[in-house]
């Protein structure tokens, strides 16, 4: 897919979008390079309604997101959402709340991508991206992107296990791919 069609494809969504992990104040620059308009208010989630974020190297800022939201159980129906967006999701539940990985953490996560890669879903629980492709899978619409920033080496692959198909990727000053949920999965 080139900038145009995601343009199109972004400008033509009609249902919520809903940024995980959020909010990202400086924004998202694939879509600020192709001036791409956003069709509806975006709707910031995060794991706490009060965020405190250090977006532009100042003092730390605090944030109010719309709506508290876990990637691990999203609290949205099957198929209602138009688009997802992320930044900067923490590979691993254990990243997200205790710091630094340690080994026997990147072995678990790394074993949880080598059984989804493989098609068992059924193990996870400390990567978060697989818990994203999880549930990206189940509350996107058919033809839904999600836009991510930042992905780990394995995510295209484990987001095909989830119906999610990699439709553009672009590597700049940031890494940011989007997948498109496959009709019918």
């Amino acid at each position: 897919m080139n900038d145009k069609a995601l343009r199109k494809t972004i400008e033509a969504i009609t249902l919520p979008i809903v940024e995980l992990a959020g909010p990202t104040p400086e924004g998202y620059e694939l879509l600020n390079r192709q001036t791409v308009t956003l069709p509806s208010k975006l709707i910031t989630t995060n794991i706490a309604k009060q965020v405190t974020l250090n977006p532009f190297g100042d003092k730390p800022q605090t944030f109010i997101v719309d709506r508290v939201a876990d990637v691990k159980a999203l609290p949205f129906d099957h198929a209602s959402l138009g688009m997802i967006m992320v930044s900067a999701l923490p590979l691993s539940d254990h990243d997200a709340h205790n710091g630094p990985y340690t080994a026997a953490i990147k072995q678990r996560v790394a074993a949880e991508y080598d059984a989804v890669c493989s098609g068992d879903l059924s193990v996870i629980r400390y990567a978060l991206h697989l818990h994203l492709y999880k549930e990206a899978g189940r509350v996107l619409a058919p033809g839904g992107p999600l836009l991510q920033v930042w992905p780990h080496e394995r995510d295209i692959e484990a987001a095909q296990q989830f119906g999610l198909a990699l439709i553009f990727e672009r590597q700049h000053t940031d890494h940011a791919v989007v997948f498109q949920k496959l009709s019918g999965s």
